[in-house]
C-alpha cells in the first residue's frame, strides 16, 4: 500500500487480495481465515491506530491482526524425536548423524 498511486485505493486492495487468496487458496492455505490489511509501512498508516487515510477499511490494525494469530500448541508431552537430516563419515569420530529435536520436555530425555 506505499505505492503512490493510486493513493489509499479500495480497488487497488481488493485486487491484491483477490490475488492472494488464491494463491493461498492454491498452496493449501484457508484464505477465509487470512486476515489482510492495507498498512503503509512509510507513513505508519494502519499499523498501530486506524488511519482516516483508509476510511474504507474497517478491519483491525496490524497490531490487533497480529494479537488475533492463534499460538500453535507444541507437542511438548511427548518424548524427543530425532528426525535425521543427514549422516557425515568423519576421520577420527566415526559417523556423525545430523538433525534436530522436534519435541521434548525441558530437563527430560527420551533416552
Amino acid at each position: 500500500m506505499d505505492a503512490t498511486t493510486p493513493i489509499y485505493s479500495e480497488a487497488r486492495y481488493d485486487e491484491i487480495k483477490k490475488e492472494v487468496s488464491s494463491y493461498s487458496t492454491e498452496v493449501g492455505y484457508n484464505a477465509n481465515r487470512i486476515p489482510f490489511v492495507p498498512i503503509s509501512g512509510l507513513e505508519g498508516d494502519n499499523i498501530i491506530e486506524s488511519s482516516t487515510r483508509l476510511s474504507w477499511y474497517r478491519g483491525p490494525t496490524l497490531y490487533q491482526a497480529l494479537d488475533l494469530l492463534i499460538e500453535l500448541k507444541s507437542p511438548s508431552g511427548e518424548l524427543n524425536r530425532h528426525p535425521l537430516q543427514d549422516v557425515h563419515k568423519i576421520r577420527g569420530p566415526g559417523t556423525v548423524p545430523a538433525g534436530r529435536v522436534k519435541t521434548c520436555i525441558r530437563g527430560h530425555s527420551s533416552y
